[in-house]
């Protein structure tokens, strides 16, 4: 069976975070697309025409956003802010109709950039 590079897209500031460090947590809503995610795995992140490499170095499941505020590190997941991560996390998320409030939080390791998407 062919190995399917597993690969996200994000915004700019969200891409420019994790290449500078300051951003290491990734939030997503759990679908099946993310069964496939172990820890081990390189992850490709990438924005327009610039990407980097990610190692998943961790990945954590959540029923809802309170179980992510009790235990994430919110400065990992907004740019190093914790003001800013609180209220991304209830303006993108909390919109979502109460059964979808799944979540997976992938841990990153940077390994390298690129200016072409892989």
């Amino acid at each position: 069976m062919k190995h399917i590079p597993l690969r996200i897209s994000v915004s700019k500031g969200t891409l420019q975070s994790i290449i500078e460090g300051q951003k290491t947590t990734l939030i997503r809503t759990d679908d099946r697309v993310f069964a496939c995610f172990r820890v081990g795995n390189s992850l490709k992140i990438v924005s327009g025409d610039r990407g980097c490499t990610c190692e998943i170095v961790a990945i954590r499941r959540y029923e809802s956003l309170e179980d992510i505020l009790a235990s994430e590190d919110l400065s990992q997941i907004a740019h190093g802010n914790r003001e800013e991560a609180l209220y991304y996390l209830l303006n993108i998320y909390e919109p979502t109709p109460p059964e979808h409030h799944r979540f997976v939080v992938l841990q990153l390791k940077r390994l390298k950039v690129g200016r072409k998407p892989c």
